[in-house]
């Protein structure tokens, strides 16, 4: 018996989307706020104190390899240097519960020192009836190009998502792990099916792309991946937004080369789940 194309299989899972209420009002700007809320802080006060401020208590962060972000930066002494960085897009589920942030960073060792370190963010972020917007994801890129903060936060998919339905969680570890097996045979055809068409794709050492094409530019520059290994995926209590993150290991590799690890957000479209974000700490070769 024929297998059915692992494409195939992610349209039939969209058949099952399900129609979805409204948004909450404001929540889109109340993401804006808390990401500028976290900003402000590293600034004010230290990176230390602000990230345990704005973390999740489950949050991850990547030191190379996902870790808990409150035991890190609780066992990690105050460091000098100021950390600024603005959002330059916010995506927000219909839930209101559940989003991203993005943009780009500076790290100086001194408020009026030469920046020495820039690139952009990536943050997944939740929030309950209880509790106020926290950080969950956070995962970041160095980029050797100036990057100004000087940006005004845009919504880049102002239509409202649609439910996976009652299985969206199955249906989007499915996707991630069948973007997995594909992506090992043929990255760009891969990215190239199930990227959204304003898709940012960032990569350590070069700056962010959006848009199909400009991203399978960097893509097809990248070496043939021996494996991709998806270690959690998690979606919005409204089922049209989720993440996944996990490893990468490239075939030309060499030994003791650094680990990659990579976070991807996803959209649910009326086509299906689509990759509205990716981010992974491959150094990109220009």
């Amino acid at each position: 018996m024929r297998r059915a194309p692992a494409f195939a299989v992610l349209g039939f899972l969209a058949a099952l989307a399900a129609e979805l209420p409204a948004q909450p009002p404001g929540a889109w700007q109340s993401l804006v706020e808390a990401e500028r809320a976290f900003a402000a802080d590293s600034v004010r006060t230290t990176i230390r104190e602000a990230f345990l401020a704005h973390l999740h208590p489950q949050s991850v962060l990547f030191n190379p390899g996902p870790v808990n972000g409150i035991e890190l930066y609780t066992g990690r002494p105050p460091r000098a240097g100021q950390l600024a960085w603005a959002p330059e897009v916010v995506d927000v589920a219909v839930s209101g519960d559940f989003g991203y942030s993005t943009g780009p960073h500076q790290f100086r060792r001194t408020p009026d020192g030469e920046v020495l370190r820039q690139g952009y963010f990536c943050s997944v972020w939740v929030r309950s009836a209880s509790a106020p917007w926290k950080v969950l994801i956070d995962l970041g890129t160095a980029q050797p190009t100036p990057v100004t903060l000087d940006v005004t936060p845009r919504d880049p998919t102002p239509a409202a998502g649609v439910s996976a339905g009652a299985g969206a969680a199955a249906t989007l570890a499915e996707a991630e792990r069948q973007f997995a097996q594909a992506a090992e045979r043929d990255q760009v055809a891969t990215y190239r099916a199930l990227l959204a068409r304003h898709a940012r794709v960032y990569r350590d050492g070069g700056a962010p792309t959006e848009g199909v094409l400009p991203a399978l530019e960097v893509i097809a520059r990248r070496g043939t991946l021996a494996r991709v290994t998806p270690e959690k995926t998690d979606v919005a209590s409204s089922g049209d937004m989720g993440y996944a993150y996990g490893r990468l290991e490239l075939a030309d590799a060499g030994p003791g080369a650094a680990p990659v690890y990579y976070v991807r957000v996803w959209r649910h479209d009326p086509q299906g789940w689509r990759v509205v974000l990716d981010v992974d700490t491959w150094v990109a070769t220009h």
